[in-house]
């Protein structure tokens, strides 16, 4: 998820919406044990793991969050998000996006935990969507998916995803 400047989300906040959206999860920043009320209410986090409470606690998405002036794992997300919608047929989005992406203050990834990759039928794999419209949201940005295309901040897909394949990708 690409946000722009402004206040980053708590984890609190995070986890109130996803509460609201019926998700049994909680947050740890350290891996072991749930986070602290202080941990909660921070603004400045830079990783968490999301744990699904079902039938019994575990992993199931790692958030990990970074400054695009600083981070060079968020520098490369940006890249790899103006690289893919160079290459889009829909001139509109990437004179919509464009503008956002050079402005983005933070990066939100978020990484599936093998708990859920080793299981096609986890419950959480119909609130992943959800976790990435609430991050989104909670961020006032945008959600990128590789080979898929952008999201707003409501979930919905924007703009024509063809991808002209003939571009050469540069890096």
């Amino acid at each position: 998820m690409f946000a722009p400047a402004g206040p980053n989300p708590t984890l609190e906040m995070l986890l109130g919406t996803l509460h609201a959206s019926d998700m049994p999860v909680s947050f740890s920043v350290s891996g072991a044990g749930p986070a602290t009320p202080a941990e909660l209410a921070s603004s400045d986090w830079e990783a968490a793991f999301v744990r699904w409470e079902e039938p019994e606690v575990h992993d199931t998405w790692y958030l990990e969050r970074g400054a695009v002036a600083t981070d060079e794992a968020a520098q490369t997300a940006v890249a790899a998000a103006c690289v893919w919608l160079n290459r889009s047929t829909d001139r509109d989005l990437q004179a919509e996006l464009l503008p956002l992406l050079l402005a983005v203050n933070s990066v939100v990834t978020v990484a599936v935990m093998p708990a859920m990759t080793a299981d096609d039928d986890h419950p959480a794999w119909d609130a992943f969507a959800d976790l990435v419209q609430v991050v989104a949201g909670a961020c006032s940005g945008i959600a990128f998916a590789p080979d898929v295309g952008f999201y707003d901040s409501d979930g919905v897909l924007m703009g024509d995803v063809t991808v002209d394949a003939t571009q050469e990708q540069t890096r």
